[in-house]
């Protein structure tokens, strides 16, 4: 499932949910909009809906050195949960990934 912000922001920035219902795959902000909420509003947008679905919790992970993204996350409420070494069967290399969840509703 792909999202968009409903105010336009859509051309410059992209999310996905992919393979599990509750799992960020993707998100994506054009570097001339970084820095002005667009990727907050996003992800937090992707949250909305998981949390309309029903679902307990939304998960996403990153690159460990990818410093801003982590700072994004934790910004709308994302903790880390796991930080270790994996293989990266997309970029077939073993590097270090955080992984981050939100609570999205009591059950």
């Amino acid at each position: 499932m792909r999202s968009s912000l409903p105010n336009g922001a859509g051309r410059s920035s992209a999310g996905a949910r992919e393979n599990q219902p509750n799992y960020v795959s993707d998100l994506w902000v054009h570097p001339d909009h970084h820095g002005q909420g667009v990727g907050q509003a996003l992800l937090l947008h992707l949250c909305e809906l998981m949390a309309a679905e029903g679902l307990p919790t939304a998960r996403l992970d990153t690159h460990a050195a990818n410093e801003g993204a982590i700072r994004l996350y934790e910004r709308c409420g994302f903790t880390i949960v796991r930080r270790g070494r994996e293989f990266s069967k997309s970029m077939g290399v073993e590097l270090e990934k955080v992984h981050l969840e939100k609570r999205l509703a009591d059950r």
